[in-house]
């Protein structure tokens, strides 16, 4: 949390309604709920059984300053940020950040092309929120190196943390990895980056400061 920042020390997680059809097991939502458990983070969340767990998502954009740290799960997909309230939402998200808080997301998908102008315009403004302009998907990296260029970064000090194998060894097994184009104009600072033994793919986890705060894109 940025020094100065007033947000409860809580977090929200926050699920985009597109998991609730694909995923009847909502395995993101279990994983980002252990995690905090683990970590001894006290938050809140909507639960798979809530019958208004679809309306969930459009009503915590109006609660964000309750909490200190806005966890997305699942891919970060921007036409969930949509309708008649998307601009609304996305103002909300970069005001909560400038003030100091922090938003953690994976896998935000960027568009250089699409259906409509509105549709293409707001994919755009999403992935601006996270630092990206682009992004490119490989199964090929085989690990992930983490480096201390972000807060928190440092404790990871051991080999194992520092180098995240994602395939290789007996059994190969395809993983999806994202990288991005930074954008250019924005603060992000790259504290991973995608590999293929000795190969470069790209950065893969981000650190995006607006204001006060940071979005963090894993």
């Amino acid at each position: 949390l940025a020094q100065g920042a007033t947000f409860p020390l809580r977090a929200r997680i926050i699920v985009p309604p597109y998991l609730w059809d694909e995923e009847h097991d909502s395995t993101s939502l279990h994983n980002v709920q252990t995690a905090l458990e683990q970590a001894g983070i006290p938050f809140d969340s909507v639960q798979p059984t809530d019958p208004d767990r679809i309306a969930d998502w459009s009503e915590a954009f109006y609660e964000l300053d309750k909490y200190a740290l806005i966890i997305v799960p699942g891919y970060l997909i921007p036409s969930s940020i949509k309708s008649d309230v998307y601009i609304r939402q996305r103002q909300r998200l970069r005001e909560y950040v400038a003030a100091g808080g922090v938003v953690i997301w994976f896998k935000p998908l960027s568009a250089e092309q699409g259906p409509a102008d509105n549709w293409l315009y707001n994919q755009q403004e999403v992935a601006r929120l996270a630092g990206i302009v682009g992004h490119k998907t490989y199964t090929s990296a085989t690990r992930v190196v983490v480096e201390a260029t972000a807060p928190g970064m440092a404790e990871l000090d051991s080999f194992e943390e520092r180098s995240v194998r994602l395939s290789g060894g007996s059994t190969v097994v395809a993983v999806e990895t994202i990288t991005y184009k930074l954008d250019p104009d924005a603060d992000v600072a790259v504290f991973g980056v995608a590999m293929q033994g000795d190969k470069t793919h790209g950065p893969t986890l981000l650190r995006n400061r607006i204001g006060s705060g940071a979005v963090y894109s894993l």
